[in-house]
């Protein structure tokens, strides 16, 4: 069986305005090698178009050849490149808002309700909070460049969009029920040796001292 390999195409950011407010986002998008062929979570914004074909190409690869993708949540910044896979079939939750909308649906769509298994070690497992409908992607012994090989990695999405709402374990300031936030953060770090968040870089969960809850919040 293949080790499942996952490839950061671009790193999630995030610019506040001095008040806080957000002023542009740009969300991690990650491609998954598997024995499953190739898996696209998440697509950026519009604008990220150019930066995921190129980061695709410096793989040897063309949108036309990804089989998945998978979009977390259905925010605009996470699915804005969704037409650019004219071959690849789309998952998502089936609670999730913008489908059939920003989330194309066809004769190959599969939403789901509960966790779901794509292949050998690689699992969909809903992670509401941020949206009704949030989704992560948990890969399990994968390799990657930032956690080796062998590490269990969770692309999160914005159920956990910063490194600092692991940290503060505090959920994101945009969101539908803050509680099954503050859940799914603790849901995503039970399972995960290194987390993709959705607008930051990757980092490694410690499995000791993770901090108490907090008053403030991340994105």
């Amino acid at each position: 069986m293949r080790q499942p390999e996952v490839h950061l195409l671009q790193q999630g950011s995030l610019l506040r305005r001095e008040d806080g407010n957000i002023l542009d986002a740009h969300s991690s998008i990650c491609l998954i090698r598997s024995g499953q062929g190739l898996i696209v979570v998440d697509t950026g914004a519009p604008e990220d178009a150019l930066a995921v074909t190129e980061a695709l190409w410096r793989l040897h690869l063309a949108p036309v050849d990804i089989d998945i993708v998978v979009n977390t949540h259905g925010h605009w910044d996470h699915v804005g490149c969704n037409h650019l896979f004219p071959r690849a079939v789309f998952m998502a939750h089936l609670l999730e808002p913008e489908i059939g909308s920003r989330i194309p649906v066809s004769a190959g769509s599969c939403l789901v309700r509960s966790a779901f298994t794509i292949g050998p070690g690689i699992e969909l497992h809903p992670t509401p909070g941020h949206s009704c409908g949030s989704l992560s992607v948990v890969v399990k012994d994968a390799i990657s460049s930032f956690g080796g090989s062998g590490a269990d990695v969770v692309i999160a999405g914005d159920a956990l969009p910063l490194a600092a709402n692991y940290e503060k374990r505090v959920p994101p300031s945009i969101h539908w029920d803050r509680d099954h936030c503050v859940e799914s953060i603790n849901q995503i770090v039970a399972m995960a040796e290194w987390v993709v968040p959705g607008h930051d870089a990757p980092f490694r969960v410690r499995r000791t001292g993770y901090g108490e809850k907090k008053s403030d919040e991340g994105k």
